[in-house]
Formats: C-alpha cells, structure tokens, sequence
C-alpha cells in the first residue's frame, strides 16, 4: 500500500517539477521578451509617425529646437530597450533599464490623469481604446503598472529559489 503512495507522491512531483520549469520560463524569458516587442514596436510607430510626440513635446513646453531631438531620442530608447529585452530577457540589467523607463512613462500617465483635457499621452495611437485621451491616459497607466510587475516578478526570491531547486540556471548575470 506505501508503494502506491510513494509512486502517486513522485508523479506529483514530477508535475510540479514541469510546472515550475515552464513557469520559470515563461516569466524569466517569454514575459519580457513580449514586453520587448511592444517597446520595439512603440519605439518604431514613434519615428515612423511622430505626430502624437510632438504633441507631447509641445505640450511638455520643449523649445521648437529641442523637440524633434526629443522625439528621437524617446524612441531610439524604446527601441534599445525592445532589442535588450528581446535578446536577452533573462538580464537583470535589460530588466531594470525597462523598469526605469517604464516608471518614467507611469509618472507621466499618472500627470496626465490628474489634468481636465489632457493631451495625447504620445502613445502612436497604440491606446486609442477609449475616445478620451484621459481614459487612453489610465489605461496605459494600468497598462505600464502591470509591465513593472511582470518584470520585477523574476527578481523575487519564490522563482529564483524555485529555479535553484530545479538545478536549472539562475535568471542573473
């Protein structure tokens, strides 16, 4: 009758064991690397069509001068920071330029929300959910929010000593 037990306890490791493989996977490399395609794409629609940055840039009361390096340099980071996560998810340090930007990005969200009118959030149109450019505001508020969570999630200890249980790689470099 042990045996049985036994076999019935191994299966169910053997469950957990695939379970937490794939999970790890999924949040140490296919999560980001999803993330870094929206950066990527953002960061492209960005210097294909510049219109809703320059709007920003206007409303954020850059000099006519500075603004089309404004828009540039936004995009050309949105697009490094696609290529860092796409190439390599698993490094904390893609991760956490991705973070940074991000809660640059939420600030902003966060300004915009607080105002009666306000202008394009200089999404490229990606968030024209909504036929208010507020509700466009919150949704990518909520949006960007959930991107920090899901990155920040292989920096907690759960995964990482899970992952160190599995004998499989740790998810730092």
């Amino acid at each position: 009758m042990t045996t049985h037990v036994q076999e019935a306890l191994g299966k169910d490791e053997k469950v957990r064991t695939f379970f937490w493989k794939v999970c790890g996977t999924c949040i140490t490399t296919w999560i980001p690397q999803v993330i870094g395609f929206l950066f990527l794409y953002a960061g492209a629609v960005k210097l294909v069509k510049p219109g809703d940055m320059m709007i920003v840039a206007t409303f954020l009361r850059f000099p006519p001068d500075l603004r089309t390096a404004f828009i540039i340099s936004v995009a050309l980071i949105e697009v490094w920071l696609g290529l860092a996560l796409l190439i390599a998810p698993e490094r904390r340090s893609s991760r956490w330029s991705a973070i940074a930007c991000l809660t640059v990005f939420i600030w902003y969200l966060v300004y915009l929300v607080q105002l009666a009118n306000p202008p394009s959030c200089g999404c490229g149109g990606l968030l024209a959910l909504f036929n208010s450019n507020r509700a466009n505001a919150q949704f990518g508020l909520f949006r960007n929010v959930l991107f920090v969570c899901a990155l920040l999630l292989p920096e907690t200890r759960m995964i990482d000593c899970t992952l160190a249980k599995l004998n499989l790689p740790k998810t730092t470099k």
